[in-house]
C-alpha cells in the first residue's frame, strides 16, 4: 500500500479517549459519564483497527475483497465489525490477552445497556472501575503493537495527554484501595479472600466460605455459582457459549470438596472453588475414567474417583 494514503484511526481513537477522560476526571454527573463510555468504546475500537491496519490494511474493510485505495482515502466503506476485528487480529498474529478482551467486552455490554435503556445509579462505580482498567489495557496495547516512530506529531501529542489523564485514574484506583483498606483487612481477619471484582475489576471483592460474595466498591453481589461464571467470563476471558460452540470444555466443574458446581479451572491450569475456597494445582486433580468427575489425584486410585472406587469394591463383594 502507498504510504501517501493518510488514515487517522489512531489519532481519532486517541482523541475520543482524551475527550472522554477530560470530562470523566473533571465531572461526576451521570450525563457526562454516559457520553464518556460511548467515546471510550469508540476510541478503543479505532485503536484496535489501527493495529490491524498496520498489518493488513485491506482487512479493516468489512469485505476485504472490496477493499480499494480510493474508498480508503474518502472513507466511503463499511469497516470491519468488532467481533471480526478480534478474529482478524489473531489471524495476523496479534494476540490480545484474554483478560483484556474480557475487560473491553464488559465495557461494551455496559455501553449497550446505557444506549438502549439508561445509566442506573448503581452502575456508576462499576463503570468507573471498568473504564479505569480498560484505559490501562489500551495504553499497554499501543506500547506493544504500535511503533513509537510511526506516531504522527498529532498522535504523539494526544497519546501524551491520554497517558497523563489516565495516570489520574491510576491514582483514583489506588485511592479506592486505600479507602477500603481497613474494612478489607478486617474481612481478611474474619477469614475472607479478597479478589478482583468481575464487575468493576477493582480488588475489593470479599468472598467468605458459604456466603455470597460482595464488592465493597461497586456493590456487586452474587452466589458462588454465579460468581464462578462471571469470573471465568470477565476475569479469565472464557466465554461459555464460544467454548461450547467450538467443541471445547467449559472449565466449570463440580468441586471434589463441597460437591457444588462452583469450581473453576483458571488459564494457568489451577483450580479454585468459590463455595468452599478449596484450591488445587493442575496436576493435583484428574478426571475419573468411569464418571468423568474431577477428584484428588492419588497413586492408588486406579483412575477412579472415591465414589466409583467404592462402588467397584461393593460389586466385587
Amino acid at each position: 500500500m502507498k504510504k501517501t494514503i493518510p488514515l487517522n484511526l489512531l489519532e481519532n481513537g486517541l482523541d475520543f479517549l482524551n475527550e472522554a477522560l477530560l470530562s470523566l476526571v473533571a465531572d461526576n454527573e451521570k450525563i457526562k459519564l454516559k457520553y464518556t463510555i460511548l467515546h471510550i468504546c469508540a476510541g478503543v475500537e479505532l485503536i484496535l483497527k489501527q493495529i490491524l491496519f498496520d498489518q493488513r490494511w485491506q482487512w479493516i474493510f468489512h469485505d476485504p475483497n472490496k477493499a480499494n485505495e480510493n474508498n480508503l482515502k474518502t472513507g466511503n466503506f463499511q469497516s470491519v465489525n468488532y467481533n471480526d476485528l478480534l478474529k482478524r487480529l489473531q489471524e495476523v498474529g496479534i494476540e490480545i490477552p484474554e483478560p483484556v478482551k474480557a475487560h473491553i467486552c464488559e465495557l461494551r455490554k455496559k455501553r449497550n445497556i446505557i444506549e438502549h435503556y439508561s445509566l442506573l445509579p448503581e452502575m456508576l462505580d462499576g463503570l468507573r472501575g471498568n473504564i479505569s482498567i480498560v484505559l490501562m489495557d489500551v495504553i499497554d496495547l499501543i506500547k506493544t503493537h504500535i511503533e513509537d516512530n510511526k506516531l504522527t506529531p498529532i498522535a504523539r501529542r494526544l497519546h501524551g495527554k491520554v497517558k497523563r489523564n489516565a495516570s489520574r485514574f491510576e491514582e483514583y484506583s489506588q485511592k479506592i484501595i486505600e479507602r477500603y483498606k481497613k474494612v478489607l483487612d478486617a474481612e481478611v481477619d474474619r477469614g475472607a479472600l479478597i479478589m478482583q471484582c468481575p464487575n468493576c475489576f477493582q480488588p475489593t471483592l470479599v468472598s467468605h466460605v458459604e456466603e455470597k460474595v460482595k464488592c465493597l466498591f461497586c456493590s456487586y453481589t452474587a452466589d458462588a455459582e454465579e460468581t464462578a461464571d462471571d469470573y471465568l467470563e470477565k476475569i479469565e476471558g472464557i466465554n461459555a457459549y464460544e467454548v461450547i460452540t467450538d467443541g471445547g470444555e467449559y472449565p466449570l466443574f463440580t468441586c471434589p470438596s463441597c460437591e457444588t458446581t462452583c469450581l473453576i479451572r483458571k488459564n494457568d491450569g489451577s483450580y479454585f472453588c468459590f463455595k468452599c475456597h478449596a484450591e488445587w494445582e493442575a496436576e493435583e486433580l484428574r478426571n475419573c475414567i468411569c464418571c468423568g468427575c474431577l477428584y484428588e489425584n492419588s497413586t492408588e486410585d486406579l483412575g477412579l474417583c472415591p465414589k466409583c472406587f467404592e462402588q467397584g469394591i461393593s460389586k466385587d463383594d
